[in-house]
C-alpha cells in the first residue's frame, strides 16, 4: 500500500476508486499523496469526473491511466464510448457549422 501513493507521483491528479471489494482504508494512500487525490465510490461519478478533466487538457490533449487487476464495473468500454460520443459534434453544432459555411 505505502507504494501506491508514490505511484502516482507523475501525475496531476490521482482519482482512486473504492469498490465493494475494497476493504481497507484508502484514505491512507490519498493522505500519503504527493499530488492531489481523492476517492471515488461510484463508478458513474468517476467517469464523470475523468471525462471533466480530461476536457481540460492542453490542446485538447490528455492522458487517463486507468490501473485495476480486474474487470473494473466494465469502466474501459464506458469510457471509450463516452470519450467518443464527447468528440463527435451534436447534430446542433453540426447544424451551427453547416450553416456558418452556407454564409461565407
Amino acid at each position: 500500500r505505502p507504494a501506491l501513493a508514490a505511484c502516482c507521483e507523475g501525475a496531476d491528479e490521482a482519482i482512486w476508486f473504492r469498490g465493494d471489494n475494497v476493504r481497507w482504508d484508502l484514505g491512507e494512500v490519498v493522505r500519503a499523496s504527493a499530488v492531489p487525490a481523492a476517492i471515488e465510490t461510484d463508478l458513474d461519478r468517476l467517469i464523470e469526473r475523468i471525462l471533466a478533466f480530461s476536457g481540460a487538457g492542453a490542446a485538447g490533449r490528455t492522458h487517463v491511466v486507468l490501473l485495476s487487476n480486474g474487470a473494473f464495473g466494465g469502466i474501459y468500454q464506458r469510457l471509450k464510448e463516452r470519450l467518443a460520443g464527447a468528440a463527435r459534434p451534436t447534430g446542433a453544432a453540426r447544424l451551427q457549422g453547416a450553416a456558418r459555411l452556407q454564409g461565407a
